[in-house]
């Protein structure tokens, strides 16, 4: 249903929340389901961080620029470019939904993971290596017995 009516995904990113259950353990999971959308969203996320640690710009000074499949974050407060990134999954941060049918659509873990936040910022730091952050989205999973706690 979302592929057939992106468009609102302009303008807005729904939370679905969900419990998956795996040998007796009930977990609760929280996914962000987002569109690429130009110049404000990479991916479905809106980044805000900079690698420039006086920086903390607000969001509106936060642009994704590119074209066709390769995209840098920009920040216009300070003017650090980040590296850039291709249009695809970066697992496990960020996942395509379906790159066919739809490309533009991502989903990530919500609350954003430390990784998924710092993307650009690590891809700039380790140009070798693409897919930086201590943290995978696995670690936004909650058990249901831990939140009981």
């Amino acid at each position: 249903m979302m592929a057939a009516n992106e468009e609102i995904l302009h303008h807005t990113s729904p939370v679905i929340i969900y419990s998956t259950t795996s040998d007796g353990q009930q977990t609760v999971r929280a996914r962000r389901l987002a569109k690429h959308t130009l110049p404000w969203r990479a991916f479905g996320y809106e980044f805000r961080a900079c690698m420039n640690p006086d920086c903390n710009p607000p969001p509106y000074q936060m642009h994704v620029k590119g074209k066709t499949n390769r995209f840098r974050v920009a920040c216009s407060k300070c003017g650090w470019k980040s590296a850039k990134l291709e249009l695809k999954s970066y697992e496990p941060h960020v996942y395509q939904v379906n790159p066919v049918a739809s490309p533009l659509l991502f989903w990530h873990s919500y609350p954003a993971s430390p990784g998924l936040q710092n993307l650009f910022v690590d891809a700039s730091r380790k140009p070798s290596s693409r897919m930086a952050g201590p943290e995978s989205d696995s670690d936004m999973d909650i058990s249901v017995d831990e939140a009981e706690e």
